[in-house]
């Protein structure tokens, strides 16, 4: 496999165009949280398969989404809710396959889960493609269907700022990771590589799916626990001032 990958990049190379950088940039690197998300080692034989765009790399994430028996789990930097253009696409005529499929998936009753990064620019109001309005139609197309399917805006922590991630989990069983976005340009114009893991690997990325999407029901616990203090705080200090008030009228 890695000779395979080298030799793409040899191939790729041919086409390629010096280029020199006239800035430098430095960036401040955050700090992860560890509790729960350490570093894993699998010793093992494991099915490995490539995935590459534009040549195979829809086709295979289409098969492996189709393939789903039991639950699929996606995070993705961003999703369009159609492919083509803002304004001449939409969900019938022109509907995003990765979407379509995992819809497909939930109506086979298949659990599906499904987190869009929430930075500012990938959820612009204005923007009719923003996942802000992916989240909202497939919420409403499964509360519309009855369907087994939630998205999310993913949550921000001290550890994540960014939820950049291009992978999916299908059955705990097979993960999907590398650098496609799910739009059209991306598996049929761009030079992108993922790769397909089956077996015990897969495990740890459901796992790690799992506690992204714990971090928003888990901020709202927080966020309501934090409102009652300030209600409890607030009424002790006006049962407080109306004591002191009847005391001096008593006196």
């Amino acid at each position: 496999m890695a000779e395979n990958l080298a030799n793409l990049f040899f191939s790729d190379l041919k086409f390629s165009q010096p280029y020199k950088a006239h800035e430098t940039y430095y960036f401040k690197s955050g700090s992860a949280e560890k509790k729960s998300l350490n570093r894993q080692v699998y010793n093992g034989i494991f099915i490995v398969k490539t995935a590459v765009a534009p040549e195979n790399a829809l086709n295979e994430t289409l098969e492996l989404i189709n393939s789903a028996n039991r639950s699929l789990y996606v995070e993705q930097f961003y999703a369009y809710k159609y492919f083509g253009r803002a304004n001449k696409g939409s969900v019938k005529e022109t509907p995003n396959l990765f979407l379509k499929a995992c819809l497909e998936a939930a109506r086979r009753g298949v659990d599906v889960k499904i987190i869009l990064d929430s930075t500012w620019y990938n959820t612009e109001r204005e923007n009719p493609m923003s996942n802000f309005y992916t989240v909202e139609y497939l919420n409403r197309v499964a509360h519309r269907e009855n369907l087994n399917l939630q998205a999310k805006l993913g949550c921000f922590s001290d550890g994540i700022k960014k939820y950049h991630v291009k992978g999916l989990v299908v059955d705990n069983k097979a993960v999907m990771l590398g650098s496609m976005n799910w739009n059209l340009n991306s598996p049929t114009r761009n030079r992108e590589v993922d790769l397909i893991i089956y077996g015990k690997p897969a495990g740890y990325f459901s796992k790690a799916f799992m506690h992204d999407w714990k971090l928003c029901s888990e901020k709202k616990k927080k966020k309501r626990e934090v409102n009652y203090s300030y209600i409890i705080a607030g009424s002790i200090i006006i049962f407080i001032f109306i004591f002191r008030k009847r005391i001096k009228r008593q006196s």
